[in-house]
């Protein structure tokens, strides 16, 4: 099969190089030693021509050659459609997500990556400090799958654009959505099928969709949440959550070893510049009963306030 594929490789048919590269590995853990010849899914998915597998897999009169590729390649129909539907959360393209996953005629044999499988954790709360482990365990009032989430983020967007009285209150659990499906949130695997540590140290690497990583969908949506808010205190939760967006968007691109190892005085003046959203949450909400939660909690906002003050 090695051979094989080099074979297929040399004539730029990626096709069936993968398929050939898709040999079944006895193992307990099957989805993380998928492929004799090094294939892994959880960091190449994002890449595959993955309908192209598919309309391999499914297509009718094969070949007994090609059906002896369809059946020696690890991954099922139903597992690459679920891939498909994968990539489209991914791009937060809710509506074909949520279309392909209404399909559940080749789901049921998805295996390891089963999309009816719930999501250990709410993806609409959110929290001060993030801590999957306690979403995890929490009482869920409503447990939600990736079909499910996908619809469930539909009906906010359609719900913000037409009930203007609770406009604020879509808004912000649109962007706690867009938020906990980052490696950062609670349900990153809605949209991952591992979650790589550290993760900033991939935030060049090209296999990883740079959405996963991306908090700025979350913060403008938190941002509108706070300008449509009546309420004070809900304001203020709206700006601190931003606040969470713009300190991940440091870590993702401005955190550098080097820089924190030999010159930590230009670290922390880089720092600085992702503080805008503390800096409202001082000038704006310090006389709410949120803004003296956050300072009891989050200690970032606490030393941002003592080097100001």
């Amino acid at each position: 099969m090695s051979l094989l594929q080099a074979k297929y490789l040399a004539q730029h048919d990626t096709i069936k190089a993968e398929l050939c590269k898709g040999t079944i590995v006895k193992s307990n853990d099957q989805f993380n030693n998928a492929s004799a010849f090094g294939y892994d899914i959880r960091r190449d998915f994002y890449q595959e021509p993955l309908q192209k597998i598919y309309n391999f897999l499914t297509a009718k009169n094969l070949t007994p050659y090609n059906r002896f590729l369809a059946a020696n390649y690890f991954f099922k129909a139903g597992q690459i459609r679920e891939m498909i539907a994968t990539k489209y959360l991914v791009k937060y393209n809710f509506k074909m997500a949520e279309k392909i996953l209404s399909d559940n005629s080749d789901l049921q044999a998805a295996g390891h990556i089963d999309t009816l499988k719930n999501l250990h954790a709410d993806p609409f709360i959110i929290h001060i400090n993030d801590c999957h482990d306690c979403d995890y365990k929490a009482p869920k009032e409503k447990t939600y799958n990736k079909k499910t989430f996908a619809q469930r983020m539909l009906e906010l967007k359609k719900l913000a654009e037409t009930d203007t009285a609770n406009r604020a209150k879509y808004y912000f659990l649109l962007a706690n959505g867009y938020y906990n499906i980052t490696f950062f949130g609670n349900s990153w695997k809605a949209v991952a099928y591992d979650r790589a540590f550290p993760g900033w140290v991939f935030k060049t690497d090209t296999t990883e969709p740079k959405q996963y990583y991306d908090c700025s969908i979350a913060k403008e949506y938190y941002v509108k949440a706070m300008n449509a808010a009546k309420d004070k205190e809900f304001a203020a939760r709206c700006c601190f959550m931003a606040s969470k967006c713009e300190q991940n968007e440091f870590y993702v691109k401005a955190y550098d070893y080097k820089m924190l190892t030999h010159n930590p005085q230009k670290y922390f003046e880089i720092k600085n510049g992702y503080r805008n959203f503390f800096r409202t949450l001082e000038n704006k909400y310090s006389d709410t009963k949120y803004y003296q939660q956050v300072i009891e909690e989050c200690k970032y906002f606490d030393e941002f306030v003592k080097k100001i003050k």
